[in-house]
């Protein structure tokens, strides 16, 4: 519906379907009914125009179900009314006890962020995309949260929830052991992050779409990267190199997927498993695999312009298109043991493949038989 330009829902709808505004790109303004409950995925995909959003009721809407792929706020550029007027700095009210993941998600209008002590609970993501949003603080006496310089955390301090993406520059406090889920989503300011020791896990999406991360540090004691989902480093479009120390157990699905600037990564022995497109997208052409890994997940390496692998006698299992794809890639060498290989592990691999296209893997004897 391409000319449609303004739609006002009225009371009583407690839902917008799957897909149901997808592309109407000449969508502009959408009025929200106190009685909305919950947004279908992809419900405002496409709707580039929509800048702004009405609603009547922020305790309502603070409690509306809104994920990623569903918030009407998609093209980062939509601002929110109150009761006609624009939200700067969001003041919550004291009935508000729960704030949706996502529900202010790319919010360009929000500076500045105020939770009251009756909150309980604050979805992934609430907050992320906001990029002129600068601070973050949290009522006295709140017994779920607490801010830290503008940053708001877990009351005990050890899981740091969301970052303002206006800041250009971040201390992460100490005493933080969980990097939450989309903690730093599109912090596109953020140049370098040093994430502190102490800190053992970096959650779903926690740094996704920092495409100004030229730099971060993880230090040894973390051990999972894209904990409880996928995509920690999502989309760091900038960032060129990364070190991955031995205290981690994990590198999660898609950790570092579409990090097109990504060409030198060092894998410390200590890692077991590098799972399903961990390294979609990436540059690097030259990794070496460290004889603590155990699996090289669904897609690992797919599309990566390799050119020489060594498997270690670790590796029990090679997955579906682990290298798949892998123009450049000319040799592999995999211990005499290793039978778990998928036939299209390295699909595509065409300098590769001999005549009969089956790829030609140098079998070498294990550590223990060359000793």
């Amino acid at each position: 519906c391409n000319k449609l330009s303004k739609v006002s829902i009225p009371d009583g709808v407690t839902s917008i379907g799957y897909k149901t505004f997808q592309r109407c790109s000449g969508l502009e303004s959408i009025e929200l009914p106190p009685s909305m409950m919950k947004f279908g995925h992809d419900a405002f995909m496409f709707c580039d125009s929509l800048k702004g959003v009405y609603i009547s009721d922020l305790v309502a809407w603070c409690q509306v179900s809104v994920n990623e792929n569903s918030s009407p706020f998609r093209n980062e550029s939509g601002k929110i009314y109150l009761n006609g007027s624009l939200i700067k700095e969001l003041k919550l009210p004291n009935e508000v006890t729960r704030i949706g993941g996502c529900v202010f998600r790319g919010c360009s209008n929000i500076t500045r962020v105020t939770i009251p002590r009756s909150v309980g609970s604050i979805g992934p993501g609430a907050f992320s995309k906001c990029e002129y949003l600068t601070r973050i603080d949290v009522a006295g006496g709140n017994k779920k949260y607490k801010s830290d310089d503008g940053l708001l955390l877990s009351k005990d301090g050890k899981t740091l929830v969301a970052v303002p993406g206006g800041l250009d520059s971040i201390k992460i406090p100490s005493g933080v052991e969980v990097i939450g889920s989309m903690a730093f989503t599109r912090c596109n300011r953020l140049s370098e992050v040093k994430i502190p020791h102490g800190v053992m896990s970096i959650r779903s999406q926690a740094f996704a779409g920092c495409t100004g991360l030229v730099c971060v540090e993880i230090p040894n004691g973390v051990k999972s990267i894209s904990a409880w989902g996928w995509g920690s480093f999502y989309r760091c479009t900038s960032l060129a190199s990364v070190t991955i120390p031995g205290s981690v157990e994990i590198i999660g699905d898609g950790s570092f997927l579409d990090c097109s600037s990504l060409t030198n990564v060092v894998i410390q022995n200590g890692v077991k498993h590098i799972d399903r497109i961990a390294f979609v997208g990436t540059k690097i052409s030259r990794i070496t695999i460290p004889d603590s890994v155990e699996s090289i997940g669904v897609k690992a390496f797919e599309c990566t312009p390799l050119k020489k692998v060594v498997i270690p006698d670790s590796v029990t299992n090679i997955a579906e298109k682990a290298f798949a794809g892998c123009r450049q890639l000319e040799s592999v060498s995999v211990p005499e043991g290793l039978t778990n290989i998928h036939e299209s592990a390295f699909v595509g691999c065409s300098k590769l493949l001999d005549a009969n296209g089956k790829p030609r893997l140098t079998r070498v004897p294990s550590t223990a038989k060359r000793k």
